[in-house]
């Protein structure tokens, strides 16, 4: 968490729920449940992950939630 390595980190996560995440450490999630539901083509899908990963951020702010987790545990 002391540096951030976002811009070579290939790591995304599929949830139970259909939910997509291109950051581990964000909060963001793009909803894919109708998608999946609807059996969407592989193309359609590789397509909406290149567009989710596009709008990735730059980096992550896990160190902030660590520091406020820090202070609400004292």
């Amino acid at each position: 968490m002391t540096e951030n390595f976002c811009d070579r980190c290939n790591r995304a996560r599929v949830a139970a729920d259909g939910g997509f995440q291109a950051c581990l450490g964000g909060s963001g999630r793009s909803r894919w449940e109708r998608l999946l539901r609807e059996g969407a083509p592989d193309q359609a899908i590789e397509a909406r992950i290149r567009e989710v990963l596009a709008r990735k951020a730059p980096r992550h702010h896990m160190e902030e939630a660590a520091t406020g987790l820090v202070q609400l545990l004292r």
